[in-house]
């Protein structure tokens, strides 16, 4: 990985500011403009480190990246993909994007129709080693918390709809799934899916309590909100 800044580098930091500003004239809900320029430099600057002069400065209530004494190289790659998963559009209280479709059994999946429940969105597929160990803690997790007025939606990046198919017809997957034709889906695109599984938790307003915790935490961030709203 280079380290210097050549013309490609100054070029990606001063892609990465736009992106920044983007953010910071449009929190409420993100910016499109933000998001595409930071998909760009996750497929196209994984070669160049951000320098530690300024990575030091990439802090701007968006992002935290420090690249100073004893820390690891990050690439405009890194950063970028740090940013879009952690950036205002996803933030806890935030509104998120629309979610709706087929699921894989022929039902009518809608975030919207959800209002006034507790909504867990799975983001997980077959290929993914950690998804599948986290299944059989969901699994409990549904029916544990079914009739509890809250919800669990899969959005699956498996390649085929059949490994979807295959897992709920084995019991291995027991809550409503979309498929969203791979791991490029437009789901999996406007959610800004980065890391797999990842799970989102939503409140009974319609708002965005927490992205990317674990299925072993769900319970205790569940049996919270439902004491808020007895």
């Amino acid at each position: 990985m280079q380290k210097d800044l050549s013309i490609r580098g100054l070029a990606f930091q001063r892609q990465l500011n736009d992106a920044l500003r983007h953010f910071e004239l449009s929190i409420d809900g993100g910016n499109a403009a933000a998001v595409a320029e930071l998909n760009w430099l996750v497929e196209n600057a994984r070669d160049i480190t951000v320098p530690s002069f300024y990575a030091s400065e990439v802090d701007r209530g968006v992002f935290i990246h420090r690249a100073g004494k004893g820390s690891h190289d990050r690439s405009f790659a890194y950063v970028a993909s740090h940013l879009l998963t952690s950036s205002p559009q996803f933030a806890s209280g935030r509104i998120p994007p629309a979610l709706q479709g087929e699921g894989t059994k022929g039902e009518q999946i809608s975030l919207a129709a959800l209002h006034g429940k507790i909504v867990v969105v799975v983001f997980s597929a077959k290929w993914c080693g950690p998804c599948k160990a986290e299944r059989h803690l969901i699994r409990s997790f549904v029916d544990d918390y079914e009739d509890k007025q809250v919800c669990v939606i899969g959005v699956s990046g498996d390649h085929q709809c059949k490994a979807v198919d295959d897992a709920q017809a084995s019991g291995d997957i027991t809550w409503a799934t979309l498929w969203d034709g791979g791991i490029n889906g437009k789901l999996i695109e406007s959610w800004n899916v980065r890391s797999w599984p990842t799970i989102i938790v939503i409140d009974a307003d319609g708002k965005i309590v927490t992205r990317g915790i674990s299925a072993a935490g769900l319970p205790n961030l569940i049996e919270w909100l439902l004491s808020k709203n007895p």
